[in-house]
């Protein structure tokens, strides 16, 4: 990773509402999607699939779908420092991701380049706090899109300030109803044959402080202790053990969007997630779901499920909508 080797992790932009300019580009850089990545990532997820160590559905290995969804995350850091607190704890509460948008349009081959870009597109204050929109993409060398995504994050601002219009504003997400089985008349199924409120099997992971530590920091392996690392600030924070990202979060959806749609959530497959509480480091997840109905996107057929995340004591810490092509018999 030589690129990575020449980032200074200290320079830059403070993280502050105030200091984010919009739009403001971060340029684009190269990484390689070599095994080493997938293999740190799998063992971050605990997602050996067959698919990332051999021959695919797509011809030869495959990376994870969602396997450069932090590093675009993360990709402000082109311009922003990634030590920015005095370690006194709570700070690190002032930055939340919120919202996380990921969308899927071809695999990424073990082996090749890909080029990574991304933006600040809009900020807009709400419930006193400020907010800032990320959006970024993945394209092969060959210009083919590989995926993209879009958040929003709470930046620390120097007070509370008067709520403002966003910008570009998002449609509302469908509500999500959490539910383990339906009894459907026939006539009501979708194009797949699934009746709404069928579900899905769940996923369910422990997530390790190992496997935490090495997702947090696959991109940044120089980068400054933070609440999500380190247990001493974690503590003066208020938690028990570091905290997991939403992201991770987001990737674990995402492997339980493949296992149901295969291939196609590789060429098709999208998904919008709202983080309502916190993971720490140790404590098991449950990624849930069922069939909410069939809708036309981008001139196809899809299938959209309702996603929900339970923690170990069986409370909802994200919700999601996700849709992609039916999955084959």
């Amino acid at each position: 990773m030589q690129e990575d080797e020449k980032r200074d992790p200290v320079a830059g932009k403070e993280h502050r509402f105030e200091l984010v300019d919009v739009p403001e580009d971060f340029g684009s850089r190269e990484l390689v999607v070599d095994e080493p990545r997938v293999k740190a990532f799998a063992f971050a997820q605990d997602d050996y699939a067959p698919w990332h160590f051999s021959p695919s559905p797509f011809g030869g290995p495959i990376g994870h779908a969602s396997l450069l969804a932090n590093e675009l995350m993360q990709i402000y850091f082109e311009r922003y420092r990634i030590d920015v607190h005095d370690d006194k704890g709570g700070a690190w509460l002032e930055e939340a991701h919120v919202e996380e948008t990921l969308w899927f349009e071809s695999p990424a081959f073990v082996g090749e380049t890909v080029v990574l870009s991304g933006r600040f597109v809009d900020k807009y204050v709400t419930g006193g706090r400020g907010a800032v929109v990320l959006e970024g993409e993945a394209r092969a060398a060959d210009g083919r899109l590989i995926m993209g995504h879009r958040a929003v994050e709470y930046f620390a601002m120097d007070g509370p300030a008067a709520d403002t219009v966003p910008g570009r504003a998002q449609p509302a997400m469908r509500r999500v109803r959490p539910q383990t089985a339906a009894a459907v008349a026939p006539a009501a199924c979708t194009p797949a044959g699934m009746a709404p409120g069928t579900p899905i099997a769940p996923l369910e992971k422990t997530i390790s402080f190992p496997q935490q530590l090495v997702f947090s920091t696959l991109e940044h392996p120089t980068a400054q202790r933070s609440v999500h690392t380190d247990l001493a600030i974690a503590r003066r924070a208020g938690l028990q053990a570091p905290l997991v990202q939403g992201q991770q979060l987001a990737c674990h959806v995402s492997e339980s969007m493949t296992r149901f749609f295969g291939a196609a959530w590789y060429t098709g497959g999208w998904v919008r997630m709202k983080f309502l509480g916190a993971v720490c480091a140790g404590e098991t997840i449950r990624v849930c779901g069922a069939v909410a109905g069939s809708a036309r996107r981008g001139g196809s057929d899809v299938l959209e499920l309702d996603v929900w995340v339970q923690n170990g004591a069986g409370t909802i810490v994200a919700v999601a909508n996700a849709c992609a092509p039916p999955p084959g018999p």
